[in-house]
């Protein structure tokens, strides 16, 4: 589920950005937690049977059993630590603690109910219900600790993205893929990547790594600027030279930066930031650029008036911005 975080009041977002910055919760609050779930698991599993219409054993109260189960189930917790560890950073380990802390509480109590059994002709607690209180208390103890996790990583991801470039990636072929899969799994990419960019119109209702197509007839100003897309990542690879140019003379009508991918080896070897490179006059020209001796130039240029053909072309505006200097 994507939260928009406009939508979210901006307390919460400052008091869990302030949590997510420590270290880790107080433990007392992590052991005061799982005590309220392993006491709510309990009642829960009684209420189902209550439902069902099986009837208790009556040799110890409700409460006594309760303080029985939890106290023991409390005490095995207790022994592994499974409240010390980062809630945020729950592991396979973790959550492998949990369970046995759980199977060991259900053994014992069983071991003790066939005692009982033995010495007293009757149970203390019924089977069915250790079997349900323990698949009740490893579901709801691991939702918890999979809550906080989720939340931690969507309020970093929030606050993080405010600091972040949106950026467009120019097709959906399997090259453009695979960088935007690169930026996306990047922890340290100063970009977020917006969607994909197609002159295609089919398939813009399917997602690629959770983010949407565009047709090249949706990209507007209004729509730039309403969304802040600041840059357009091209793999020059992937297009034709008069592909390139119109791709090129279109971005800039719009005032987006363009940035040029290098290779998916290259990428992965170096950093983001400093692999993308924005698109030169160079780029789109079929040769070596020319250098010129530019005092000689606007010696020529100097207070005439100047007539550039195909201006409103990518190379032909570039013309213009060098002679307007």
């Amino acid at each position: 589920m994507n939260l928009n975080p406009r939508f979210l009041p901006d307390k919460f977002l400052i008091w869990a950005k302030r949590n997510s910055e420590k270290n880790y919760s107080p433990r007392w609050i992590v052991v005061m937690i799982d005590i309220f779930i392993l006491i709510f698991s309990f009642y829960l599993t009684y209420f189902i049977l209550d439902f069902l219409n099986v009837k208790p054993i009556n040799i110890l109260n409700f409460y006594e059993k309760t303080t029985l189960v939890v106290g023991l189930n409390f005490f095995f917790m207790y022994l592994f630590k499974t409240y010390s560890g980062v809630i945020r950073h729950t592991s396979f380990f973790d959550l492998a603690k949990l369970i046995l802390t759980i199977l060991l509480t259900i053994i014992i109590l069983l071991v003790v109910n066939k005692i009982f059994f033995h010495t007293n002709g009757s149970y203390l607690i019924r089977v069915p219900v250790l079997v349900i209180y323990g698949t009740f208390s490893f579901v709801f103890l691991f939702l918890f600790r999979l809550s906080i996790r989720a939340i931690y990583h969507y309020v970093n991801d929030v606050n993080r993205s405010k600091f972040l470039k949106k950026i467009l990636i120019l097709g959906t072929d399997a090259n453009s893929i695979a960088i935007a899969n690169v930026v996306i799994s990047n922890t340290n990419s100063p970009y977020e990547i917006f969607g994909f960019l197609t002159i295609n119109k089919d398939n813009l209702t399917q997602r690629i790594s959770s983010k949407p197509i565009f047709s090249k007839s949706k990209l507007t100003k209004e729509f730039v600027e309403e969304n802040d897309i600041e840059f357009v990542l091209i793999n020059k690879d992937s297009l034709t030279r008069s592909e390139l140019n119109a791709w090129v003379s279109f971005l800039m009508e719009l005032d987006l930066k363009m940035l040029k991918a290098p290779s998916i080896e290259k990428l992965k070897d170096k950093n983001i930031s400093g692999g993308f490179q924005k698109i030169q006059i160079e780029d789109l020209l079929n040769r070596e650029s020319i250098s010129m001796d530019k005092t000689d130039v606007e010696l020529q240029l100097n207070n005439k008036k100047i007539l550039v053909t195909g201006g409103a072309g990518s190379i032909g505006s570039e013309i213009v911005r060098q002679v307007a200097k």
